[in-house]
């Protein structure tokens, strides 16, 4: 049997890319990494004020 016919997949393929490819890259995803903090805190600290410190929902 296939790995493909297994997983429902096609097999995973080697790519190479330059260095400066990579580096950019890793700046995208760098900054839309930023761009996520952002909304995820601000509904860290909505939670915050509407259940308090403690409300139940604080996960660590």
């Amino acid at each position: 049997m296939k790995t493909e016919e297994i997983t429902g997949q096609a097999p995973l393929e080697m790519v190479t890319i330059s260095r400066a490819e990579y580096e950019c890259l890793k700046a995208e995803r760098d900054e839309l990494n930023q761009k996520l903090d952002w909304p995820l805190e601000q509904a860290h600290l909505s939670r915050k004020k509407l259940c308090g410190v403690s409300g139940g929902w604080e996960r660590n």
